[in-house]
């Protein structure tokens, strides 16, 4: 008995893995493994089609996707992360549309439509949540200024990145870091 796998769009918190789990054991598939956005299982005798996978889960809001195209989503997040890393080591050369097209070899408009439809989310979105994550981190974990953070980072002032933090958290980053320091110092009693 093989091992199959299956990418589901749509899934969102752990209601929907118990949801997705119980959908597929209500087909008669041995379930191993349920987690955002995919699931394993054993299908006894090879009886349940794809198909019918599909049709179950779309009654309950969520549809499968392809393989190939979660392998293209996490291929872009994966260049999201590279191109953000290179930003923080040295100043990068090309713009963030260049170096994805370069690496996809694909045109740029089309690297986010497809991503759009895949994911849900505009790969712009994705990049700026991206940029914010690791300014947080940035913030707490190194010496660096907001200017140098915001300059390493791409923007050409502080006041845009400064401006895209609060959008994304709700908070300065000059809160973020007072709360970030003030819960890690210990706790006296």
């Amino acid at each position: 008995m093989n091992e199959e796998i299956v990418y589901i769009e749509n899934m969102n918190s752990p209601r929907d893995i118990l949801l997705v789990s119980q959908a597929l054991e209500l087909l008669g598939l041995r379930v191993k493994e349920v987690e955002l956005g995919a699931a394993s299982y054993y299908n006894p005798g090879g009886v349940i089609k794809k198909a019918t996978i599909d049709k179950a889960l779309e009654e309950m809001g969520f549809s499968l996707m392809d393989s190939e195209a979660k392998l293209f989503s996490e291929q872009v997040r994966s260049l999201v992360s590279v191109y953000i890393d290179n930003c923080l080591r040295q100043q990068q050369e090309t713009s963030f549309e260049t170096f994805l097209e370069d690496a996809l070899k694909t045109p740029y408009l089309l690297i986010c439509q497809r991503y759009l439809s895949i994911t849900g989310q505009r790969l712009s979105i994705f990049l700026r949540r991206m940029k914010v994550e690791r300014a947080k981190i940035l913030l707490i974990n190194s010496n660096f200024s907001q200017e140098e953070i915001a300059l390493k980072l791409g923007f050409k002032t502080v006041k845009g990145l400064s401006r895209m933090f609060r959008e994304v958290t709700g908070q300065s980053m000059s809160v973020y870091t007072g709360r970030e320091l003030y819960a890690a110092l210990p706790k006296v009693v």
